[in-house]
């Protein structure tokens, strides 16, 4: 089934789609621990400043995304909210730890504890905008977000609903940032070649969808296909089939959009995949806007969608450029925590 894309935002290190032209200012812990970080916007001119005192910076930033993604849609209230994220609050999660070591296990303050659970952001977002529809949050390391979109896809395809808001989240605090270098997540590079940009660095983000089953005429793009793999498999032979069990040849794919660390196509995961497509298709990537994290999908279907609907691909995403036009199908191809991939078949 085909799903349409009516409405979307993202508030990631590489701001608003317009203003992507240069790579996210690279941000320190430590002096030494490099990160990137959300360039956020002014909630108090989305969200009322009262709700805003309790909330946290993860919760400001995924409810105001899944704010003007609804806007931006022209949806009131979605029939279903769901939502995935690999960390969850990590802020609060910190915070009720640090107080239950510091007091002792005694005197503890509750709402961290009840802020850290994973559902708050999609539990939040039906508060606030009185939805009693289905909601749902996959969480966990991998495919939470692939989930998410494929839970929607089953309502939309039961009839269940018209409208689904379908979104994912992560954030960055700097123990987390300290931790993640220190189990070599993350790694200081020097890279001997000054012209090679690296997007090894950890990021964050949240980003959010309105996935509607029919077309409304104004929609950013089609989603025809998804799919997880595992690196078990022959990612090439995965990659074929794919494309052959949705009907559409390599040369039919304009632009391919790759989750790659740094901008050497011939490296890494990618390096045979390359080799599939024409040389006249598009080669892009996206973790050196946002970051690695574990929902970067979510970034990268925003910033597909965007590129399909106004028919522009911003310079800085060039891997391989043959011409300025995604055209008319795009894949997206990223690695996923472990040995998963996920793949992306949009469609203008």
């Amino acid at each position: 089934m085909e799903i349409f894309i009516k409405g979307t935002n993202s508030i990631s290190p590489a701001g608003n789609f317009g203003n992507i032209t240069h790579v996210p200012e690279i941000k320190f812990i430590d002096g030494l621990l490099k990160y990137y970080s959300c360039v956020e916007p002014v909630y108090k001119e989305i969200i009322n400043p009262v709700l805003l005192r309790r909330m946290s910076r993860t919760m400001k930033i995924s409810i105001v995304s899944a704010m003007l993604c609804l806007k931006d849609a022209g949806v009131e209230i979605p029939d279903a909210i769901i939502a995935g994220t690999g960390m969850g609050c990590v802020e609060d999660s910190d915070k009720f730890l640090s107080l239950l070591i510091e007091n002792e296990e005694r005197m503890l303050n509750p709402t961290p504890f009840i802020y850290s659970t994973h559902n708050t952001i999609s539990s939040q977002i039906a508060i606030m905008l009185k939805c009693h529809g289905y909601n749902s949050t996959y969480a966990g390391r991998g495919a939470c977000f692939e989930t998410s979109i494929l839970d929607a896809l089953m309502l939309l395809s039961d009839g269940n609903a018209s409208n689904v808001l379908v979104g994912a989240y992560d954030e960055l605090i700097a123990n987390q940032i300290r931790i993640l270098y220190r189990m070599g997540l993350f790694r200081e590079t020097k890279e001997s070649n000054s012209n090679e940009i690296s997007g090894n660095h950890p990021g964050e983000g949240a980003a959010f969808f309105v996935l509607s089953a029919k077309p409304s005429g104004k929609d950013y793009a089609k989603i025809s296909g998804m799919s997880v793999f595992s690196e078990n498999e022959p990612l090439s032979e995965s990659i074929t089939g794919f494309l052959k069990k949705h009907f559409i040849s390599f040369e039919n794919i304009n632009s391919v959009m790759f989750g790659n660390l740094h901008n050497n196509i011939q490296s890494g995961f990618y390096k045979k995949i390359v080799t599939l497509f024409p040389a006249f298709t598009n080669l892009l990537w996206f973790k050196h806007l946002c970051g690695e994290y574990m929902t970067s999908s979510a970034f990268a279907l925003w910033l597909g969608a965007n590129c399909l609907k106004t028919q522009q691909i911003p310079e800085i995403a060039f891997l391989r450029k043959t011409n300025n036009l995604p055209a008319k199908n795009m894949l997206i191809i990223n690695n996923l925590s472990g040995n998963q991939f996920a793949i992306f078949l949009l469609t203008k």
